[in-house]
């Protein structure tokens, strides 16, 4: 498998026998700057033994052999890479039912305020609309939904959802209901609301494509559908990173950014939601791009069925 003009075969086979250098990996990734990034990647050297150095990733150097042990795990990269069935539906739900309590205080300071309502207002809801959210998670997003609406939230954690549940009854003043749901065969009938929204879930299903089947058979004709996901950059060199670090996400999580601890997420860190756009005809009507390497993405489009 090729990304760009760069071998991923002869990549990983680089890493695993250099397996420090995932320390590398994880540093260009957390730090977000293009520029070093593509210093990096004009002197990177494949016939080269990696130069250790000083390590300098926290969670890399705390987790060290727990990463060696994936990365040289034989099915570690499998090709060609397929989002579907890469993430178990148990583990997901242990992982998320494990960190349900901790979840906010580690992640509310990334997604901001500021962030959801800009997602809100990319979803632009009218009165009396009925509103999906899929993986609603926690239930960080109900503050910025507006009062005329009617919400509702779907989640595979109970644990998610009983946290989520607290905060409803903050919010008397809003028509919110819950419930225990599977998206990949979600219960409501089809043509069930006016606006869905999918806020960092499809990186972390089973079958992220049989997700946005879903989303479209409950979402209204010309309802607005719109999703935050971290996908699968357009930028080669970034993508070699995700593609490097996919194992370790599918297990640990988001531990490429130092704050995260392991064992608190689990995601496809390659997640090619454009690809599966293609599949089902889907055509974009604006994307933004929250982060300057492009992994980290708000689109809406238009339901057309």
């Amino acid at each position: 498998m090729e990304i760009g003009k760069y071998s991923m075969d002869n990549v990983v086979t680089y890493l695993r026998a250099n397996p420090e250098f995932m320390d590398r990996v994880m540093r260009l990734y957390n730090d977000f700057d293009i520029q070093s990034l593509n210093l990096f990647f004009e002197e990177f050297d494949l016939t080269s033994p990696f130069k250790t150095g000083k390590l300098t990733h926290k969670r890399f150097i705390e987790n060290k052999e727990a990463i060696f042990d994936l990365i040289k795990d034989p099915n570690a990269y499998p090709t060609p890479v397929k989002n579907k069935d890469y993430l178990g539906d148990d583990y997901t739900k242990k992982i998320y039912n494990n960190a349900a309590t901790k979840y906010d205080d580690i992640w509310d300071s990334v997604w901001t305020y500021e962030t959801r309502g800009g997602i809100i207002d990319f979803l632009n809801p009218a009165k009396n609309d009925k509103i999906l959210e899929v993986g609603v998670g926690t239930g960080t997003n109900l503050k910025i939904y507006p009062d005329y609406c009617e919400i509702t939230g779907i989640d595979y954690s109970e644990k998610m959802l009983e946290v989520c549940k607290q905060k409803v009854a903050e919010y008397p003043k809003k028509n919110i209901s819950l419930q225990l749901m599977d998206a990949h065969k979600m219960s409501f009938d089809s043509d069930s609301f006016d606006r869905v929204l999918c806020f960092y879930a499809l990186c972390s299903v089973r079958d992220p494509l049989t997700v946005l089947k879903e989303i479209q058979r409950v979402c209204k004709p010309n309802g607005r559908i719109v999703i935050f996901d971290i996908i699968k950059s357009e930028i080669s060199e970034v993508a070699v990173l995700q593609y490097l670090f996919r194992p370790i996400a599918k297990e640990m999580g988001a531990i490429y950014v130092e704050f995260s601890p392991p064992y608190v997420i689990s995601y496809d860190s390659f997640l090619d939601l454009f690809n599966l756009f293609e599949n089902l005809s889907i055509k974009v009507d604006e994307v933004l791009y929250s982060d300057p390497y492009k992994t980290a993405v708000l689109l809406r489009y238009t339901n057309q069925k």
